[in-house]
């Protein structure tokens, strides 16, 4: 299961296929990703690993599932120590707001609970979250 696969490293090259796969390749890859990063021990490895950029790139990708993935990726790392500072500080943010206008209720969703993470993180404030374009699409769920 996801044990063995994270003992086996199975993180680095996941995060590389997002860096550098084909379109087909991104949403099993980031499908896989978000699987083992239901473990901390994922999360903090994904982390480690460099995925955020990738995720953010991912959410101007064409391919529907690869940016759901990733929306609930961003979703599960914001909570991890330093999750949400690493997040600002590649400019997910945006990303993460325009999720809040998708067509699928289940990236709303993942986007809506990444702004909640952030803003009880307390090292980005709701300030910057408004800032971001956010209060409008939150109020429209």
């Amino acid at each position: 299961g996801c044990r063995a696969a994270l003992a086996a490293g199975a993180i680095r090259p996941l995060v590389a296929l997002l860096r550098m796969g084909s379109s087909k390749e991104l949403a099993p890859a980031a499908h896989a990703l978000a699987r083992l990063s239901v473990h901390a021990e994922g999360r903090e490895r994904a982390l480690a690993a460099g995925c955020l950029a990738p995720l953010v790139r991912l959410q101007s990708a064409d391919a529907a599932d690869a940016k759901s993935n990733a929306a609930a990726l961003l979703a599960q790392l914001v909570g991890e120590r330093d999750g949400g500072e690493r997040i600002t500080q590649v400019g997910s943010v945006p990303a993460i707001v325009g999720l809040l206008s998708s067509e699928a209720i289940e990236d709303r969703t993942h986007a809506a609970e990444a702004l909640a993470e952030l803003a009880l993180d307390g090292d980005f404030s709701c300030g910057g979250i408004a800032d971001a374009g956010a209060v409008e699409p939150l109020v429209q769920l």
